[in-house]
């Protein structure tokens, strides 16, 4: 596949960037006569580089005057590769400073320097400007690049350029084609007959019209009517490429620059970014914890408070950890660069690297969890990093997208790591790749266990604990799958019995308040005295003169039923086990005498009516003890 790159061309106001560019081209950019107009450039301005007749090679010329600062950073944060432009009858200017430290911060690690206007000073005054630039690249990626000396008066020097372009570029790594569809938005448009238009370089992935893709940080869901690179109809863009995107069903009210067009997957909308930040050596003053700054990333700027995570400040020159809790979300990944400013100057103070976005706010009392996995990830041992990610969340069940999400590595590569893991036995291994610590299972299953148990031992006469309740107490943890296989290996181990509506534990002494072991007892005497009498709860209490306890009772009776001290029969009763072993008895020995037994028998049998013998007959006919035949009933064999 065809690498496409993104020339960045940086410089102070008035060092003939422009100029650069159209005879690189030997025509004019967009937005050229503008230009000539007001006599610097307030936008960054796209060009593609002709050189063949499929150009891969596109320029930016961004803004050279300070009061378009965030123009030249949205411009430069798609730079593959930087052009540094240099007057020779200026030297380096503010903005020359100023550009480098934003393509420092943005990771350019490719380009070379020009220096202009050779045919306006003479030999003396260019070796001074070259000793000049080579003070101040001392320690950037520019640092030993070549300088190349160039007259846009007399073209002298055009040819080596084009030369070296073309050499530098083919070492530039090409942004990633294999990952999903990403663009920073940088321009917006309303056409007459077609709508919205929005354009940006692609950061990563292809796209096709009809492709369904996201609005973020709002997630709104669209797709493209056509795709243009180069306001050329393409069937596919590439990243790298510069691409133009009709978009259908959304107004011009509903995207700006700063907002990003993804697929699923892409990126991540937040408003805490966890990040490391450096603040620049020439840094006015020092950065205080919780102090606003303004947040560069990609085409987006955003107000945020800098929460410092080891100091109260960060010096001129250093790098701390820290946690940008933005004012509005960005939509970004982990491993994208940024830029910080002060809130009432227009000028880059720092920048660095965002780590991870997040929905916790940092507190001294998580540090021994996050600061362990933000330094993982800076150090780039995936190993490291999934062992941190997983002590860090291990509450939760993990799987690759999550982990992917967080530290920008792809899902391939984190899922073989966590396969190993489980197969060494340090992961459980659920449905739908998802994994969970083994030994934090086994601290989830113990409390579990422990909850059952105290809630039976607080609530003894509830018969069981429901599955709500459990959940309940085990929040903020709530992986259904995980709870699930619990309860049945909890089962299975005879520590739990499974119930109708939950979960109970085997029978234990001693397990009922004194008070309630009271009248626990004078519900067993009196369920004995009754013997072939069964029993309600209100018949209990109307007996012992207690009408108010009657919902106690009625608990009591259930308690005993599922422990198996009575027999509940269908009209709700209650019965003596004892009871109805002499029932069971007399109904077999009746039977075997008789051939049958029929409701008319109740009297002889159990020594009263009809309508308390139905339900003893039902309840017997339910266990399977005997079988009902017309009006008769018999022994099931």
């Amino acid at each position: 596949m065809q690498k496409y790159i993104t020339i960045g061309v940086a410089g102070h106001v008035d060092h003939g960037k422009t100029s650069l560019v159209r005879l690189l081209n030997k025509r004019k950019p967009e937005k050229f006569e503008l230009k000539k107009k007001r006599s610097l450039s307030d936008k960054a301005v796209i060009v593609p580089w002709y050189y063949s007749d499929n150009p891969a090679i596109t320029f930016i010329d961004v803004p050279g005057h300070m009061n378009f600062f965030i123009n030249t950073v949205r411009g430069l944060s798609a730079a593959d590769m930087a052009i540094l432009v240099v007057a020779a009858d200026d030297g380096v200017m503010p903005q020359t400073i100023e550009h480098l430290n934003v393509l420092n911060f943005f990771k350019v690690k490719k380009g070379f320097i020009i220096l202009t206007k050779t045919d306006l000073v003479d030999d003396e005054a260019l070796e001074f400007a070259e000793l000049e630039i080579e003070e101040l690249t001392k320690g950037t990626f520019f640092e030993k690049k070549p300088v190349l000396r160039f007259s846009a008066a007399n073209l002298s020097g055009l040819d080596e350029i084009r030369r070296a372009i073309i050499k530098e570029a083919d070492n530039v790594e090409s942004k990633k084609p294999d990952q999903p569809f990403r663009l920073h938005v940088d321009q917006v448009w309303s056409i007459s007959g077609f709508g919205t238009v929005v354009s940006g370089t692609a950061c990563s992935g292809s796209i096709s019209a009809g492709e369904p893709l996201y609005i973020m940080p709002q997630k709104k869901e669209i797709e493209a009517r056509f795709v243009e690179v180069h306001r050329n109809k393409v069937q596919r863009a590439f990243a790298g490429q510069r691409i133009g995107l009709n978009l259908k069903n959304v107004s011009f009210k509903e995207v700006r620059r700063g907002m990003v067009l993804a697929q699923k997957g892409a990126c991540v909308s937040g408003s805490m970014l966890n990040a490391e930040l450096k603040l620049l050596e020439t840094s006015p003053q020092p950065l205080k914890n919780r102090q606003k700054v303004k947040v560069y990333a990609g085409t987006s700027k955003v107000n945020a408070s800098v929460v410092l995570m080891k100091s109260e400040e960060i010096l001129p020159g250093e790098k701390a950890l820290v946690q940008l809790r933005m004012e509005k979300k960005m939509a970004v990944l982990p491993k994208d660069a940024f830029v910080i400013s002060l809130m009432n100057i227009q000028k880059v103070t720092g920048g660095g690297i965002i780590l991870e976005i997040t929905k916790e706010k940092f507190r001294k009392a998580k540090e021994k969890k996050v600061l362990p996995f933000l330094e993982a990830i800076l150090s780039g041992d995936q190993k490291k990093i999934i062992d941190c990610y997983i002590k860090k969340d291990s509450q939760f069940l993990i799987c690759s997208e999550q982990i992917s999400e967080k530290t920008g590595f792809s899902c391939k590569e984190i899922e073989a790591n966590l396969r190993l893991k489980a197969n060494a036995g340090e992961l459980l291994d659920f449905k739908n790749h998802q994994f969970m610590e083994k030994k934090k299972y086994q601290d989830i299953k113990k409390e579990v266990h422990e909850t059952i148990k105290n809630y039976i031992s607080e609530n003894p006469l509830e018969g069981g604990v429901s599955v709500t309740e459990i959940k309940n107490r085990l929040l903020p943890f709530s992986e259904e799958s995980v709870i699930q296989k619990i309860f049945k290996e909890l089962a299975q181990e005879g520590k739990i019995i499974k119930k109708s509506k939950g979960f109970d534990i085997p029978i234990q002494t001693g397990t009922l308040p004194k008070g309630q072991q009271e009248l626990t007892d004078m519900v067993i005497a009196f369920a004995r005295d009754s013997d072939f009498m069964h029993f309600s709860a209100g018949k209990f209490c109307k007996y012992q003169k207690m009408n108010s306890k009657k919902k106690e009772v009625q608990k009591i009776l259930n308690y005993l039923h599922e422990h198996k001290h009575l027999v509940r029969l269908n009209n709700g009763r209650y019965i003596t086990n004892m009871a109805m072993d002499r029932i069971k008895e007399r109904v077999k020995n009746f039977i075997m005498t008789n051939g049958s037994l029929s409701i008319l028998d109740c009297k002889e049998v159990l020594g009263y009516g009809r309508s308390r013998g139905v339900p003893v007959f039902e309840y017997l006919d339910h266990i399977g003890f005997t079988t009902r035949m017309e009006n008769k009933r018999i022994l099931k064999q």
